[in-house]
């Protein structure tokens, strides 16, 4: 079976490696240059897998395109009521769940850090946006800076893993 990505080293790539691992079986990365190519070769039969973010690959399945089989967060996603998790499908554990964050160079004065911090929070407390963020599969929950240290720490160590297991280099 041959699974299609974005490309090398991102999540769409990535999570089938964990998925790999997870269920004992094995698949062929085919990288594309961008999600785009690769929605067009799956629609087309030409890979029969690819894992995407969920406002990417919703609007495919809602308009019959791509069947979507399950999604990778604990629970089943608003945008997506009725696909099971990859829990529920038997995936004991597997829970990926991709995020965006903002960043500061090291040594950003903790003010500075403070105030962006509250933007943002302002900004994800916006009830239009985030209304318009759950209906397209996002989960749009805030981090201050020293959560989203620690959820960082936590999380590089699974991806690092997935990297080394999956041999890529970057294009």
């Amino acid at each position: 079976m041959n699974f299609g990505s974005a490309g090398n080293g991102g999540i769409s790539h990535l999570v089938p490696e964990m998925l790999k691992t997870a269920a004992g079986i094995e698949m062929v990365h085919i990288p594309y240059k961008g999600s785009a190519p690769a929605f067009t070769d799956l629609m087309g039969g030409q890979v029969q897998f690819m894992a995407e973010s969920i406002p990417q690959a919703a609007a495919y399945h809602k308009q019959g395109k791509v069947r979507a089989l399950a999604v990778t967060s604990k629970e089943r996603n608003p945008a997506l009521p009725e696909i099971p998790t990859a829990i529920e499908a038997g995936l004991k554990g597997f829970e990926v769940v991709g995020f965006y964050g903002f960043l500061a160079p090291a040594g950003t004065p903790q003010p500075v850090v403070d105030r962006l911090s509250q933007a943002f929070q302002k900004v994800m407390e916006n009830p239009e946006l985030r209304e318009r963020m759950v209906s397209q599969g996002a989960n749009p929950d805030f981090m201050g800076a020293a959560q989203f240290k620690t959820f960082l720490e936590g999380e590089m160590p699974r991806w690092a893993d997935a990297v080394k297991r999956s041999g890529t280099k970057m294009d």
